[in-house]
């Protein structure tokens, strides 16, 4: 499993302390990179070692969780995913897993979230002062 922890450029955000708690909870491996006006913070998979997102031509996909799109292998159904999502030919029926997933089509910037169908992996936001993160600790984000 990973997490994310995606916050407005303009959030006042106590990075350190939430560093912190992800850390606690056993996340290690930090990818950080700004997309559009927001910040990511991305957490590998905490039992294998994989890379849960990938880059095409300025456009992303980052994965939690666990999928299998195609019958392919995870490393190639993530550059999969976001091909058939940057073209429109997204096949959902041939999705499996439970997962939390942000799609970046840096044309238009636009930030797109999915969830598996059974809503085991969930997403949850903040508006007010604009994050959103996949783990359910989350409401001791809420105070920073």
């Amino acid at each position: 499993m990973g997490a994310f922890f995606l916050s407005h450029i303009s959030a006042v955000i106590d990075n350190p302390r939430i560093d912190l708690i992800y850390q606690k909870k056993g996340f290690k491996s930090l990818y950080y990179i700004q997309i559009g006006e927001y910040k990511l913070k991305l957490f590998r998979k905490q039992i294998l070692d994989l890379p849960n997102y990938f880059q095409y031509n300025g456009n992303y996909i980052f994965v939690c969780g666990s999928l299998f799109y195609k019958g392919l292998s995870y490393k190639d159904s993530i550059s999969q995913l976001l091909s058939d999502f940057l073209s429109n030919k997204l096949e959902n029926e041939k999705l499996y897993g439970n997962y939390a997933i942000i799609f970046y089509t840096s044309s238009t910037k636009e930030i797109v979230f999915a969830t598996d169908p059974a809503h085991i992996k969930n997403i949850y936001f903040d508006s007010k002062n604009f994050f959103a993160s996949n783990r359910e600790w989350f409401y001791l984000l809420r105070r920073f």
